[in-house]
């Protein structure tokens, strides 16, 4: 399989920037710690050694848009600007846990999703998305039944 440049990188980069910037400047509802003070922004990706991509390039983002990044990793690469050597994936107890606890108190105003790896981040990542939106379609419904 071809392995992308640097430039494929950057370009990668540049597309996700453009999309959390986007979703930055959405009117905050959620997301905003008062202990972070900026926008919260979760990187749900594998960790870059090389630190071009992954979480990695998503902190460097999230910080250059003025966002507090958290990230979820859901695997560990050995790798540089050359090629990826190795990938050792992070368990489903591990993905999960880590969403929980930043759902207990670092909320996001935006998620970006990179490489997720194997199914086991697939079906956490999944569950843990699909449970927040019925939470979030719950909450609008009681609210709207309080207001009417």
């Amino acid at each position: 399989a071809a392995r992308p440049t640097p430039l494929a990188s950057t370009s990668q980069s540049i597309t996700s920037a453009s999309r959390m910037y986007a979703l930055l400047s959405l009117p905050a509802i959620v997301g905003t710690s008062a202990d972070v003070g900026r926008p919260i922004v979760w990187s749900i990706a594998g960790s870059d050694s090389g630190g071009g991509a992954g979480v990695q390039a998503d902190l460097l983002t999230c910080h250059s848009l003025g966002a507090h990044g958290c990230t979820v990793v859901t695997a560990l690469t050995a790798q540089n600007s050359v090629g990826v050597r190795h990938v050792e994936l992070a368990s489903g107890d591990s993905v999960r846990a880590t969403l929980h606890a930043l759902a207990a108190d670092l909320p996001p105003r935006a998620i970006k999703i990179g490489m997720l790896g194997g199914e086991a981040s697939v079906l956490e990542v999944g569950a843990f998305l699909a449970a927040a939106e019925a939470a979030t379609e719950e909450a609008g419904g009681a609210e709207g039944a309080a207001a009417g």
